[in-house]
């Protein structure tokens, strides 16, 4: 008995020292589009700039993915330091790993941008950010392309043809800072079990200087600009329901919100904390390091006024 009270307080304690993931929603969600990323949390966070890669006028930080049962919602958020003429795009595959899907080398906005490993793109997002007028641009107006693949070439329209929107917000001191996009479900074939995302920047021809997630084919030539760059990693994120089964394989990277820092005992060794949630339902999972087999507790403390947009548990 002596035992089993001092491992619950061990596995408190271990919980306590977990990073806290301080979210305003998770990856199910409706978001405002209106270029302040205040309403996007730690969920809905896939990708993240770690290595440095970039330029000065092209620099990615952050990559957002969140989705309700309307809308696809994608946001970018950008680290530059000038204020330079550059394209900016997104790759959304809606099936991965089926192979269907633009592999070539030659992308929508003709720049030498391509797709290998388990990832073909269905659709790109453009938009070029205009120097001299600090916006994003299309033909020179304030605008977003949503640019089908369809098997033999691309089809060319603006978000707004398809039902979605878009906000931003930039100067003319350090270029675009933050992009955030809403697509209508059926403008891409209907909301799918599984999709692929990526963001990159370019210029006015060539291939990518920067990538999330964060790829080295964007720094593996001297003349970056000038080559072709083929992506392998995309960001995944699952849309249909968790499967209640004990195999976190349907979990991502990105809803890890804790990770145990201690060698605890044994038995009652925590490694990760997930968190998830649909419209239904919030998931929590846990993974441990044990090596031996004891009888604990765990247990999960939930603060319900912390969680911003999640059904009442």
């Amino acid at each position: 008995m002596k035992r089993s009270a001092s491992l619950w307080i061990v596995f408190l304690m271990v919980l306590s020292l977990v990073p806290a993931a301080k979210f305003a929603s998770a990856l199910y969600g409706t978001k405002v589009i209106d270029g302040n990323l205040g309403d996007w949390g730690t969920l809905d966070l896939v990708a993240k700039d770690k290595l440095g890669y970039g330029v000065d006028g092209g620099n990615l930080s952050s990559l957002y993915v969140s989705y309700d049962d309307q809308y696809l919602y994608i946001a970018l958020e950008a680290n530059n330091k000038a204020n330079w003429g550059m394209a900016y795009g997104i790759g959304i595959d809606v099936d991965p790993d089926s192979g269907n899907g633009y592999t070539g080398t030659s992308d929508a906005w003709g720049r030498s941008i391509s797709f290998s490993g388990n990832y073909a793109i269905d659709y790109e997002l453009y938009t070029w950010w205009d120097d001299s007028q600090a916006k994003p641009t299309v033909e020179g107006q304030e605008n977003v392309a949503f640019l089908p693949w369809v098997g033999d070439h691309w089809e060319y329209k603006t978000i707004g043809e398809v039902g979605g929107s878009f906000g931003w917000s930039g100067d003319s001191s350090v270029g675009l800072k933050t992009l955030e996009i809403k697509i209508p479900w059926n403008a891409i074939g209907g909301k799918t079990n599984k999709i692929a995302v990526i963001v990159w920047v370019t210029g006015g021809e060539g291939s990518a200087v920067d990538a999330l997630p964060e790829s080295s084919v964007v720094k593996d030539n001297p003349n970056e600009w000038g080559d072709t760059d083929y992506f392998t990693d995309l960001a995944e994120i699952y849309i249909v329901p968790k499967t209640i089964d004990g195999d976190l394989s349907d979990w991502a990277g990105y809803e890890v919100v804790g990770v145990s820092n201690l060698d605890g005992p044994d038995g009652a060794d925590l490694d990760k904390l997930y968190v998830s949630y649909d419209e239904q339902y919030l998931y929590v999972a846990i993974t441990t390091n044990n090596t031996a087999s004891w009888g604990v507790v765990y247990g999960f403390g939930f603060d319900g006024a912390c969680l911003v947009s999640p059904p009442v548990i």
